[in-house]
């Protein structure tokens, strides 16, 4: 997760240019949304870096493991 939270702050901070597309809500209310930095999908880019994964409708085992 410090590793994510890092790398996101350099994609941000190196950005020329930021787009986010709301589209919606969850069950939650809160906001769904789609970022592209640089014209790149936000997302794609953490999931190539092996600093996020995908969501496959229901949680991994290991979201629940104890640090």
């Amino acid at each position: 997760a410090a590793r994510a939270t890092e790398r996101a702050r350099e994609l941000f901070a190196a950005a020329r240019n930021v787009e986010i597309q709301r589209h919606g809500t969850d069950r939650y209310g809160r906001t769904l949304a789609r970022v592209r930095i640089d014209g790149q999908s936000y997302t794609n880019i953490m999931v190539r870096e092996r600093l996020a994964v995908r969501w496959a409708g229901r949680q991994h085992d290991w979201c629940n493991r104890p640090l």
